[in-house]
């Protein structure tokens, strides 16, 4: 069952679509009351454009990524959607990157850490015949994502 602040921010994203300009404050209620700092949306389709809402705390980080991505490549952009294919739901940043990956790989290094969103999850939904997802987004002084929390992250992806 979602916690009352989760269905709380929930209405507030089917009131942004009505009302666009919400989708930034919706997303961050959204992602406050499921443990993140930020979240955004991303489509694993080619043919979706390519500008999605984000939440009003993610705009700093996705500045940064925007800026170092081409040097220092996302896991998840090419990892998550091979393991929603193969039939995963609800991802977290364990199962995308190792301990050593997080230690050495540019992404970690030069837009994770700096942009203080060092652990990742992500639920899938689907729209019309698109695939998406929702990946959140904590910083290192609250910590991954733990796979308990996943069922909780899979009962947004209905809404």
């Amino acid at each position: 069952m979602l916690a009352e602040r989760t269905e709380r921010a929930i209405e507030a994203c089917y009131d942004a679509v009505l009302a666009p300009a919400e989708w930034p404050r919706a997303l961050q209620l959204l992602a406050e009351s499921l443990g993140a700092e930020s979240c955004t949306f991303f489509s694993d389709d080619e043919d979706v454009p390519p500008k999605m809402p984000i939440s009003t705390e993610h705009a700093e980080f996705h500045e940064l990524w925007l800026r170092n991505e081409c040097n220092a490549p996302d896991p998840h952009v090419r990892r998550a959607p091979a393991f929603r294919r193969a039939g995963y739901t609800t991802l977290i940043e364990d199962q995308i990157s190792t301990e050593e990956e997080r230690r050495t790989l540019p992404y970690y290094q030069e837009i994770a850490r700096p942009g203080a969103r060092a652990w990742y999850a992500s639920t899938p939904f689907m729209v019309d015949e698109h695939r998406w997802s929702m990946p959140l987004y904590r910083s290192g002084l609250r910590g991954r994502f733990l796979p308990r929390e996943t069922r909780f992250l899979a009962e947004v992806g209905p809404h």
